[in-house]
């Protein structure tokens, strides 16, 4: 917490439906984003993708470990996003590159925010 009292973290998680098959991208790779992405993949049918800026990630080793051991997550390093584009029925468009080529990842809008609060 700063001099203030307010947190310098703001996070909120907003509930995914498990009611199919849904592929999900979690920009970012600290420990919310693999955290967030574990908890995703434990509903039937999601396939995340988490997209990272860097080289490596830089969530904890634990985070890491169990990630590398779940089948329906990928972690894309290098990543460089060019668009975030709204497509049809509600659904968002997520294109860029990495090391291995152009990526484009397609999913409905669902709303999950970090950043400084307002208030602070």
């Amino acid at each position: 917490m700063d001099a203030a009292g307010c947190s310098r973290i703001y996070f909120d998680r907003t509930k995914i439906p498990a009611d199919g098959r849904r592929r999900v991208a979690v920009i970012g790779a600290g420990d919310i984003a693999l955290d967030y992405a574990l908890s995703l993949s434990l509903n039937p049918g999601h396939e995340v993708s988490i997209l990272c800026r860097g080289e490596k990630c830089r969530a904890l080793p634990l985070l890491q470990e169990r990630i590398a051991r779940i089948r329906t997550i990928s972690l894309r390093y290098r990543c460089e996003l060019d668009e975030v584009n709204s497509i049809a029925s509600g659904a968002l468009r997520v294109s860029g590159k990495n090391a291995a080529g152009r990526f484009s990842l397609s999913a409905r809008l669902r709303a999950c925010r970090s950043g400084l609060p307002s208030r602070c």
